[in-house]
This record gives C-alpha cells, structure tokens and sequence, in this order.
C-alpha cells in the first residue's frame, strides 16, 4: 500500500454534514481492501463537520478545505484532478458503503478493462439508519444505456470510474448542478460501458429535508432536459414496454410506440406538408414534429392528440 499512489480515491464531497459524516467516514474505513485514500473536499462547512474529520488521524485520510464555497459540482471537479488512484470512488457524505464495496468493485475493473465505471445496487436507508427498501437496478450495460436514456437509474455513492476516462470526457458538467451525477452517467453511457454488481454494496439515505427541498425540483427539471437530447430507437421503446415496475413513468408516454410507427414514414409526410427534409434530433424534437404532422395530416392525428390529454 502506498500513500503516495493508492490503488483507488474514494472522493467524498462535503457541506454542513456533522449529523453524517462520521458514519460515512466508518464505512470507508472499514473497507477490506486497503489500498485507498480518501480524499474529502469541505466546501466551508460553518458546522462541526470540519472538526469530526480532524478526529480522525488515519493516514489515508486528506482533507481538502475550499477557500470559499464553491458548490459540489466544482467541487468533485476538483477533487478529480488532486486524486491520486488509478481509479475515483465516488461517495456522499450521508451514505454508507458496506465492507467489500471497494474489493468487488475494484476486481470487476481489473478484471474487465472494457468497462469505463462499476456501480452496485442500493439499499434505501432512513435519517436512523432504519432499512426502508432495496433498489433493484439495472445491471448489465445495455440495460444501463437505454434506463439512462430517461432516468438516473444510478447511485454515486454506488460508482467507482477508471480515473483515465473520466479525465478524457472532462469530468463532471459544472453547469448541471444537482443533477451533475446523472448527466456524467448519461456522457459516460454513450461511449463506455457501465456494469452494476447485483449486490447491495451500498446503503443510500433518504432524507426529509432533500425530498423535499427546492433543489429537488432543480434536479428533477435538470434531469428531465438531460434526458431529452436522447434519440428515440426501437430498442428504447421495446426497454420502455418491458419494464413493468415504470408503470407511472410508461403512463405518460404509452403511445411513444404507436407514434414511433409513423417515425419511419416522417420523411414522406414531411414532403407532402411541404416540410421538406425534417431533422429530428431529441425525444422532444421528435413528439413535437409527429404531433404536427398528424394533426394536419387528418382526423387520426386529432383522435391521438386527445387521447394523449387525456392520459396526463
């Protein structure tokens, strides 16, 4: 083991987290692979979260502490270039990763030098560290791929990345606060390939105050824009179909297969409108411009366009 050059950073972001942190920090060290550093970025926590971290005197153990407060995306950016592993971590700081987190993932890695990033399932946990449910993810890559394509079906607290790529791509969106992790996921996706362990490595906490909180609708509109450069293909639509457990989520766009029935005749339709050559580049793009044309195409367009208001 080298201090100098770890095998893996585990790459932690923190913020007035005192109620946390330190059961955060338990969870690392606990790890039964020990070839890591923990390198902690304090965006200027004005609580006694700075103080909690000083307790601790484990060597592997860097605390970075921002000269003002940067926000966590910039943050992680920063954190990215100061690590020292071959491959990044990542973990919040209310979350717990179980003993073998760190073996498993960083063997998957060595072990399949054509996967860019490893995750692992969750389980939800509450303020108390009482079990609330589990999350049953995505595993293979080209169920990662397309569940990406309209939701963040990934936990950071769950990810560990081969630090090369992550550089390659430009780490993390600094303009896509509160949804950074998402939107590297979805970059990450659609070149490299992204493996979960079907093991509940990771125990991630649901909190009252973030549920509901302003930057929960940020996310949420932030994820919805993410999502909607991706381009709509059969494969989409039959992963969409296929997944039973979307049932709320499928509600709102169970006719995205029907209109996706007249996505291959566009072109001709296009020309008879006098549309010319119709590019159609995102999920929104596309819905939009079937809309139109089978409005005026004739009654059916209309008959589809109310039943499309009618299941909102």
């Amino acid at each position: 083991m080298s201090l100098e050059n770890p095998k893996i950073t585990v790459l932690l972001s923190v913020f007035n987290d005192e109620k946390y942190i330190g059961e955060a920090i338990d969870s690392i060290l606990s790890q039964t692979f020990k070839d890591f550093e923990l390198l902690i970025i304090d965006d200027c926590s004005t609580d006694g979260t700075i103080d909690i971290i000083g307790n601790y005197k484990d060597p592997r153990i860097r605390l970075i502490v921002n000269k003002r407060n940067i926000d966590i995306t910039k943050s992680l950016n920063k954190g990215l270039k100061l690590a020292r592993g071959k491959y990044i971590a990542r973990h919040d700081s209310d979350d717990l990763s179980t003993p073998e987190r760190l073996e498993k993932q960083f063997n998957f890695l060595e072990d399949n030098k054509d996967y860019a990033a490893v995750g692992s399932r969750s389980e939800f946990i509450d303020e108390d560290c009482n079990h609330i449910g589990y999350w049953k993810q995505e595993v293979s890559a080209e169920e990662i791929f397309y569940a990406l394509s309209y939701r963040c079906c990934l936990t950071s607290s769950s990810m560990m990345f081969n630090k090369k790529i992550i550089s390659k791509i430009g780490g993390y969106d600094e303009s896509s606060s509160h949804a950074e992790d998402y939107e590297l996921f979805y970059r990450i996706s659609r070149k490299y390939k992204i493996y979960v362990i079907p093991e509940y490595l990771v125990k991630y906490r649901i909190r009252e105050d973030q549920r509901f909180s302003k930057n929960y609708v940020v996310t949420s509109n932030r994820t919805f824009k993410i999502a909607s450069k991706t381009k709509i293909d059969k494969k989409l639509l039959e992963h969409l179909q296929n997944r039973k457990e979307e049932k709320s989520f499928f509600k709102k766009i169970k006719l995205i297969k029907e209109l996706y029935k007249f996505h291959i005749n566009i072109q001709k339709e296009g020309k008879k409108i006098g549309l010319g050559k119709i590019k159609l580049k995102s999920v929104c793009y596309k819905m939009m411009i079937i809309f139109i044309i089978k409005i005026i195409i004739g009654k059916k367009g209309k008959i589809l366009l109310k039943r499309i208001l009618r299941s909102e």
